[in-house]
């Protein structure tokens, strides 16, 4: 990758991260600010880096869904068997609960009252498309990880996800990497990333409200 499209692209994908930054909470933020000091797709560290933010995407929807279903003081056994085993958690659990949890509001949804807001925003973030040059950097991914290709309806959030975790248990069990490809890969995998935390800013985007004053509560 010429060193002009490298500096262009990491310039492009900054703006993009500029304009949903607001909307992401702060773990999100934490963790994708440490990508502030990259200067180079061929950087070492960007892809724990990358990985990181899609780590704490993933887990966030996760633990909202369980933190609703523990309120609703929930008793599933299929439910309550796959959470337990987030005591020794991994991106593949947290994904399986939130898919158990996810098909589960679904259906309570069309027997019961409606999910509340943040229950539907999260079902209809992983049900989300994703664009072609989205699709087109994950397609690329998965051939270096020499999973079969992609079909061209395996172009959703949900999917884009299963993908990721599988890089990312490549790269846990080290995986090798050819240094002639790294930074074209490193490119892609950025792309798909922030994707994946816009399309989270835009379903999941929730102002925070500040209370001034807590009369008539107040003891004043």
């Amino acid at each position: 990758m010429e060193d002009h499209e490298n500096s262009g692209l990491l310039t492009n994908l900054w703006e993009r991260y500029n304009k949903i930054e607001k909307n992401l909470p702060t773990p999100i933020i934490e963790i994708y600010n440490k990508l502030r000091n990259i200067s180079s797709f061929s950087d070492r560290g960007l892809e724990k880096k990358l990985l990181d933010v899609f780590e704490v995407i993933l887990k966030l929807d996760t633990s909202i869904m369980i933190a609703k279903y523990v309120e609703d003081k929930g008793s599933v056994p299929k439910i309550d068997n796959q959470i337990s085993q987030l005591i020794h958690p991994s991106t593949g659990i947290y994904k399986a609960s939130l898919r158990v949890l996810v098909n589960f509001y679904k259906k309570k949804a069309s027997s019961e009252n409606e999910n509340p807001p943040f229950v539907v925003d999260i079902i209809n973030f992983l049900f989300d498309k994703i664009s072609s040059d989205c699709f087109q950097c994950l397609r690329f991914i998965t051939n270096k990880l020499n999973l079969p290709r992609l079909k061209d309806n395996e172009n959703t959030i949900d999917l884009l996800i299963d993908k990721l975790i599988t890089y990312r248990n490549n790269f846990a069990h080290g995986a090798d990497k050819k240094d002639d490809s790294y930074a074209e890969l490193m490119a892609s995998l950025y792309i798909v990333v922030i994707e994946l935390t816009e399309k989270f800013s835009q379903r999941l985007s929730y102002e925070l409200v500040y209370i001034e004053n807590d009369y008539p509560y107040s003891s004043a």
